[in-house]
C-alpha cells in the first residue's frame, strides 16, 4: 500500500534525524567541555553519554529497519 510505504519512509527519516541530533549533542558536549576549561566536566560527560546513547539507539534501529526491509532471496 502506498500509505505504508510513506509511513516507513517517514519513520526512516526520523531515525536518521534522531541519530544526527545525538551526534550533535556529543559534539556540543565536547566543545562545551573544552571551552569551559574542564571546570564542569560532569555535566558535559553526562550530556555526551546521553547523546551517544541516542545516536547508538538510532543507528541500531536504522540497521534493524534496513535488515527487515531487505528483499528475500528467490529460489529458482
Amino acid at each position: 500500500m502506498p500509505s505504508e510505504h510513506l509511513l516507513r519512509s517517514i519513520r526512516r527519516w526520523l531515525v536518521v534525524v534522531a541519530g544526527l541530533l545525538g551526534l550533535a549533542l556529543v559534539a556540543l558536549a565536547s566543545i562545551g567541555y573544552e571551552l569551559s576549561g574542564a571546570t564542569e566536566g560532569t555535566l558535559y560527560a553526562v550530556l555526551g553519554i546521553a547523546g551517544g546513547v541516542v545516536a547508538l539507539a538510532a543507528a541500531l534501529r536504522w540497521v534493524a529497519g534496513l535488515a527487515a526491509s531487505a528483499p528475500e532471496p528467490v529460489d529458482d
